[in-house]
């Protein structure tokens, strides 16, 4: 198998859930993705489908390193040389 473009393994993002707006105190955790798997060979395309609040934008900040993984690696990319 070739090397994937693009690999992500156990990818992870909580976002805490915080009470009162001067004293906040954590009182749970939205898990908004949590340990999602794949790998992006050439020539291949990732559909990401689901509902409202799945995860869809998340996973996409974080492959983007627009925000910073709560577990798991962040994304792998193969360098990829202009020609």
């Amino acid at each position: 198998m070739p090397t994937p473009l693009l690999e992500v393994e156990s990818l992870t993002k909580h976002f805490a859930v915080n009470t009162g707006s001067v004293l906040q105190r954590k009182i749970g955790w939205v898990k908004a993705v949590d340990g999602i798997d794949f790998a992006i060979a050439e020539g291949e395309t990732l559909g990401v489908i689901g509902e409202c609040g799945c995860g869809k934008t998340t996973t996409s900040k974080l492959i983007l390193l627009q925000e910073k993984p709560s577990g798991g690696p962040c994304p792998r990319s193969a360098s990829i040389a202009a020609t």
